[in-house]
């Protein structure tokens, strides 16, 4: 009697799901934008206070995690400074006996800020932003000609949001 009842059951389920119409198809979304899934782009602010002084330098460290060993091998990691986010110069960059350089590491890109004289710089930067774009070396084939430290190049040829 009990695996009768299961059975009865079960079939009420089938009956019911199979006695289902489908719905009114509804109106097709809008297209998104393209992507580039051969690049990421990452803005960060350091504040003042993130810096550490280190020997003769000022350093801050950013966790990127999309640099990982094939990017170290065969892609590119540029990295663009800014002190209204409006305007990005391509490092290493120097102006006026201060420079801005970087070097970067698996997930990490560390920046470096000191004087061209060799001396301790007398503060850190105040809050200046740093662009990271990391680009897969496929996307560096497809783009052979871009001029990777223009920033508004790269924004272009990559179709990078801000």
């Amino acid at each position: 009697m009990r695996n009768t009842k299961k059975i009865i059951l079960l079939f009420a389920v089938v009956f019911a799901f199979a006695s289902c119409k489908k719905g009114d198809t509804g109106p097709a979304g809008a297209n998104g934008t393209n992507g580039n899934a051969n690049v990421t782009n990452s803005t960060f602010t350091v504040a003042t206070s993130s810096w550490v002084l280190t020997g003769n330098e000022y350093d801050a460290t950013l966790n990127v995690p999309s640099i990982n060993q094939s990017i170290i091998d065969k892609g590119a990691v540029n990295i663009y400074v800014s002190s209204d986010g409006i305007t990005w110069t391509a490092m290493p960059f120097s102006v006026q006996g201060y420079e801005f350089n970087y070097n970067y590491s698996l997930s990490t890109v560390k920046i470096a800020f000191s004087l061209d004289s060799g001396n301790i710089p007398s503060s850190a930067p105040n809050n200046d932003k740093f662009k990271v774009v990391v680009i897969a070396s496929s996307g560096l084939i497809a783009h052979p000609n871009v001029n990777l430290n223009n920033y508004n190049d790269v924004k272009a040829a990559y179709q990078l949001q801000d």
